[in-house]
């Protein structure tokens, strides 16, 4: 696969919700991704996104991840689900619109759709870390129906 890779290519976020713009590499373990932080981000507000954000954005690189690896494959992105943190970090309130973010995960386990990945986040001198679960299962939109979602 070559780098970089526009990040809509390989994560399942369309519009505004897709934070992340572009994967600068990837390897079996790891992903960097860059994000911009922009104006009609739908978490702005007077020009600075929460640092709570940055959980997200380290969960559209772990989806980035799995997307790269699906595109390695010969498939499509699928939908996975951010199922929490065990501790998330910042070193400020928050993250400034027009800031460039350098995003970087590190799968530490996976196995039978469960994930756990340790992520880091800078921008501008800002800096967040996090352990972070996510889980993906084979179908999406059966799991949904078979949880109540």
């Amino acid at each position: 696969m070559e780098f970089p890779l526009a990040a809509a290519v390989v994560v399942p976020h369309s519009s505004r919700m897709l934070l992340i713009d572009t994967v600068l590499a990837a390897d079996e373990h790891s992903l960097t991704a860059e994000a911009r932080v922009r104006e009609d981000n739908p978490f702005a507000r007077d020009g600075v996104v929460g640092a709570w954000i940055g959980v997200e954005y380290m969960a559209q690189a772990i989806a980035a991840f799995e997307g790269c690896r699906a595109r390695e494959r010969g498939v499509g992105p699928k939908v996975g689900f951010l199922i929490g943190s065990r501790h998330y970090s910042c070193s400020a309130a928050g993250f400034r619109v027009g800031s460039v973010m350098q995003v970087r995960v590190v799968r530490q386990f996976e196995e039978g759709g469960l994930g756990l990945f340790d992520g880091t986040l800078t921008a501008d001198g800002v800096t967040a870390d996090a352990s972070i679960s996510v889980y993906q299962p084979d179908d999406a939109q059966q799991f949904l129906l078979e949880h109540g979602a």
